[in-house]
């Protein structure tokens, strides 16, 4: 039984080829730094709170009634809407899989005071942001409520 040794060649780089990686390794350093630094220059510009709308989707809510923009088919504070569900089921008979369009509600009524948030929901960081600016709101109207 023969045992064949195993030659390594030892690849080398030019000094082109290390100048030009030396050259892009320059280049990705300085486009990191500047994006680091635009980045930085705007959240130092960004105002830290940001005044409301003209008009407040949460307008109208109330500790039983929902905002005046909530309907069935949308709810303001979770931002669900009705749509169409593709359903994929495999057909027991022929083995293949049969597709079949039902349109549904994937919406919910996110009131503070009705359901609250789903699990899917609390980790949307938009979503909870209006659902703290709807509790915010309901505190307020209880501290209101409270002091008359």
């Amino acid at each position: 039984m023969e045992v064949q040794e195993a030659t390594h060649v030892k690849r080398t780089l030019t000094a082109e080829q290390k100048r030009a990686m030396a050259e892009g390794r320059r280049r990705a350093i300085e486009e990191r730094n500047t994006r680091r630094s635009l980045a930085k220059s705007v959240a130092a510009a960004a105002p830290l709170a940001k005044p409301q709308p003209a008009g407040d989707p949460l307008e109208g809510l109330t500790f039983q009634d929902c905002p005046n923009a909530c309907t069935p088919e949308c709810c303001v504070i979770s931002g669900r809407r009705k749509v169409m569900h593709l359903d994929e089921t495999r057909n027991a008979k022929t083995g293949e899989m049969d597709q079949t369009r039902v349109e549904g509600y994937t919406t919910y009524c996110a009131h503070p005071n009705k359901a609250g948030l789903s699990a899917r929901d609390k980790m949307d960081m938009d979503v909870k942001r209006t659902y703290e600016r709807a509790k915010k709101v309901l505190k307020k109207l209880a501290d209101d409520l409270k002091a008359e």
